[in-house]
């Protein structure tokens, strides 16, 4: 049990531990508070007991998990609201984003990659009303067509082989905030014509499912491709196009404003003490 709790700790740091143990003597008690449980109950079980101490440490997790959920959102807003271009392009998107920032309206962003893309996606976020709600990313090319609509829409327990339990999708882990999906023009035909359908109809299903889930959250997508380029060759349905870019910003490449490196590097920096607790 020793072993387990150390192993589990070391995996999962903030899940909150209640040992349960025939040994009930103060050495025991010490060793296991140390390897990171919460509290601790001897055998036999009071079930009263168990479920006052349970409940009661769940509470306390609780609180503790949205303390540090908190404190990241505001860390990472202050990161990104800060970082100030000198570059007049890069200047001017600072004035769209300020204008946007608080708009429900979708958002096209477009540019290389490595540009920093999905770090204006974010100072849109961060620097408006949406800044203490979720902003959930997804990378459209990183997956096949099954696997992201399981990662957009969720899908129920045995909706397909390996689905052992119901899975929330990126749509609903955002609720009412920010939805990135980058590299929008890596999305296949059949794809973009189901999120097509939820940007119209605003709700969907989880796959394996018949319950309609209603969503308000903000579309933010962004491409290193020409989408109206694709869109001439067929790959790409110019109604969803029309339909991601009622605002459109593209980024210029980094090579084109050295000016921005310095401040990105600090944004890293800054981004890496937060994720690692430095």
């Amino acid at each position: 049990g020793l072993d387990f709790l150390r192993e589990l700790k070391s995996e999962e740091p903030l899940i909150p531990v209640v040992m349960i143990t025939a040994y009930g003597n103060i050495k025991n008690a010490v060793v296991c508070l140390k390897a990171g449980a919460i509290n601790y109950i001897t055998k036999p079980i009071d079930r009263e007991l168990l479920l006052s101490v349970l409940t009661r440490e769940l509470e306390s997790s609780s609180i503790k998990r949205d303390n540090i959920s908190l404190r990241e959102s505001l860390e990472a807003c202050s990161n990104y609201t800060n970082l100030e271009s000198l570059d007049p392009r890069m200047q001017e998107i600072d004035s769209i984003i300020g204008r946007i920032k608080d708009s429900p309206a979708t958002v096209l962003i477009l540019g290389e990659s490595g540009t920093g893309k999905e770090i204006t996606a974010k100072r849109i976020h961060y620097s408006g009303l949406y800044r203490s709600r979720p902003f959930i990313g997804v990378n459209c090319a990183a997956l096949n067509d099954n696997l992201l609509e399981s990662e957009l829409f969720g899908h129920e327990k045995g909706a397909f082989t390996g689905a052992f339990s119901r899975k929330l999708g990126r749509f609903e882990l955002a609720g009412s905030g920010t939805l990135f999906l980058d590299e929008i023009g890596d999305m296949s035909l059949a794809m973009q014509a189901k999120l097509l359908r939820v940007l119209q109809e605003r709700s969907f299903e989880r796959v394996g499912g018949t319950r309609t889930i209603l969503t308000d959250c903000r579309i933010i997508a962004a491409s290193n491709q020409d989408l109206q380029d694709l869109i001439s060759r067929g790959a790409f349905r110019e109604d969803l196009y029309y339909r991601l870019s009622l605002i459109v910003l593209e980024i210029p490449p980094l090579r084109a404003r050295s000016c921005d490196i310095e401040p990105l590097i600090d944004l890293f920096i800054q981004q890496a003490n937060l994720e690692y607790n430095r």
